[in-house]
């Protein structure tokens, strides 16, 4: 269950960190999902989202809905402002 993203509910969710393999132009190759790299087979759609925090920090993000190896379905996003990716599902 090392997938479980995010924890909690409301506006207090943590994100955690998933470990993404990316190639020059920023799309991921490779994803490790509950423990097993997977390699990302086809890249089903991306898009990019601009958010305003409470605090007024903007936060850029992402999106990708992609299938890995095996046909496991995923969509994950990157958080530009600290680089790190996430599995929204």
């Amino acid at each position: 269950m090392d997938n479980k993203r995010r924890t909690g509910g409301g506006p207090n969710v943590v994100w955690v960190p998933l470990p993404v393999i990316e190639d020059v132009k920023g799309v991921p190759t490779d994803l490790r999902w509950d423990g097993t790299w997977l390699k990302v087979e086809s890249i089903e759609s991306r898009h990019d989202t601009r958010q305003r925090m409470v605090t007024e920090e903007q936060v850029v993000k992402t999106h990708f809905e992609l299938i890995t190896t095996g046909g496991r379905r995923a969509v994950v996003f990157k958080n530009h402002v600290t680089g790190s990716w996430y599995l929204a599902n």
